[in-house]
């Protein structure tokens, strides 16, 4: 008896059944993260940057520089450095053991750098007979940013600010796994980020 009014109440309250896909990547299984078109922002580099400018008659074959001297500036100024990755492209992320490696392309810097003009210095020092103030810091002025474009690309600021772009990038596909349903029972993994430009390991 006692069976038999357990199999009804049972039988009254699991009136179904639901099923469904459960969200599994497999081992060493590659999945493409299919990114929206447009850039994205993965770190930015502030730097107190000093730039250097000379100018000096030239008179062949005297050296003019040594016989009237130089006008030099030096300048001083705050410079960000904003690196993006652009979303138009596909990035493959795989599971490695308890964590996913993800390749994604290598960050490169928004031009022209952002320079902080409120907080720009110049120091000028002329010569008895150097080149004019004037003109010569209208020419400091047209350099400093084609200057300050070329250190962006310079190795040295990459890696500077390559580990930021790494944790950027590994926010960004965890957010996107979470949108996407994408195994869903392994979210707890972290993501290893890895850039084409990254440096060997000895």
């Amino acid at each position: 008896m006692v069976a038999i009014l357990v199999s009804v109440a049972a039988a009254l309250y699991f009136s179904g059944s639901k099923e469904q896909a459960v969200a599994v990547l497999a081992k060493d299984e590659i999945v493409i993260l299919r990114t929206p078109g447009g850039m994205l922002e993965v770190s930015t580099l502030i730097r107190n940057e000093v730039f250097q400018w000379s100018t000096e008659y030239t008179c062949l074959p005297l050296d003019c520089g040594k016989l009237f001297g130089k006008t030099i500036s030096e300048v001083r100024v705050p410079v960000h450095y904003t690196y993006r990755i652009p979303l138009a492209a596909q990035w493959s992320l795989k599971r490695v053991g308890q964590h996913f490696e993800l390749a994604a392309p290598t960050p490169q810097p928004k031009l022209p750098a952002a320079i902080d003009v409120k907080k720009l210095e110049i120091r000028t020092d002329k010569a008895w007979f150097s080149p004019d103030k004037t003109e010569h810091r209208e020419s400091v002025i047209r350099n400093i940013g084609p200057e300050f474009d070329r250190r962006a690309q310079q190795q040295k600021y990459l890696d500077a600010q390559r580990d930021d772009a790494k944790k950027t990038v590994a926010e960004f596909a965890q957010k996107w796994m979470l949108a996407q349903g994408v195994a869903t029972n392994l979210r707890g993994y972290p993501i290893r980020v890895s850039f084409p430009d990254d440096p060997r390991p000895q």
